[in-house]
């Protein structure tokens, strides 16, 4: 099943990235843009396209590229909870993401670099906790608040559809970019699920010191968290990209988020949680 939505991907990406290619390719050659200098109208000619050897003048110009990614990371608190003691299973799950990019080079080696990334960021893992301040609802909607200690179950899978703006650097050969910079992501489905089990010393009722704290026995006990995740997300973002050919590449990068990824009104634990990824995949230049 992997490989055949991996196969799926890739024949999309290649699809769409193709039908894009022709007609940027029928745009560029409709409008001359690298055959003849903007500046002094002359022919470009010679080993370097976008160089005008009459106006010793790098001209600038327009680069679109494609790729398909897959995210495996995290979405945590940080620095990790005191009361976190153990982790006992973390699954990536698989992560595609679809990215479609446009530079604009500047020079030989510097850039500015946007795009749209279509994206999934999930993972499962399951840990032991000792004794982490939480607050849950219970059966009877009372807000129960307190200390637990157990097992916790933790999976989550967003959806986001993110905008990147980025610096890139290239080597003189073309063979190496390095992009780096920001990026903005909306959140277009979420999926929140915690499930603990274990014992919870109630010491709050909706928010109110109680005067006999108990213990109440928290048996695989479910929560949803879904309309608790923010709408928005933004952090920081890096990528490496070496080309084994003039159009094919391979990418490796890391996507870190300094916003909270949970609302204000997410209560459950008092910790915030960030988009903490890195990436791998391939590329390539239309």
């Amino acid at each position: 099943m992997i490989r055949k939505l991996i196969y799926t991907l890739l024949a999309l990406t290649l699809t769409v990235s193709g039908t894009v290619a022709q007609h940027y390719n029928q745009f560029v050659t409709k409008h001359d843009q690298y055959k003849y200098c903007s500046n002094c109208g002359k022919p470009l000619n010679g080993e370097n396209a976008h160089f005008c050897y009459t106006c010793e003048k790098y001209i600038p110009y327009w680069e679109l590229n494609s790729s398909v990614l897959f995210n495996v990371g995290a979405m945590a608190p940080i620095p990790v909870p005191s009361p976190v003691k153990h982790i006992y299973t973390w699954y990536p799950n698989i992560n595609p993401a679809l990215n479609f990019t446009i530079t604009r080079w500047m020079n030989s080696n510097w850039g500015l670099t946007t795009g749209i990334t279509l994206e999934v960021k999930s993972f499962e893992a399951t840990t032991k906790i000792e004794n982490m301040d939480i607050n849950v609802v219970s059966d009877d909607e009372s807000g129960l608040g307190g200390h637990f200690t157990g097992f916790s179950n933790t999976d989550i899978k967003n959806n986001y559809f993110t905008i990147p703006l980025m610096a890139t650097w290239r080597t003189n050969n073309q063979k190496l970019n390095l992009n780096f910079g920001l990026y903005g992501s909306f959140l277009m489905k979420g999926h929140f699920r915690q499930i603990i089990d274990g014992n919870l010393h109630v010491e709050t009722i909706d928010k109110t010191v109680i005067d006999d704290p108990y213990d109440l026995d928290m048996d695989m006990s479910k929560f949803d968290f879904d309309d608790r995740i923010s709408n928005y997300d933004f952090g920081v973002r890096f990528d490496a990209e070496y080309y084994f050919t003039d159009r094919l590449s391979g990418i490796v990068g890391l996507r870190f988020g300094f916003s909270n990824t949970m609302k204000s009104s997410f209560d459950y634990m008092k910790y915030k949680m960030y988009n903490m990824f890195g990436c791998f995949g391939i590329g390539y230049r239309l």
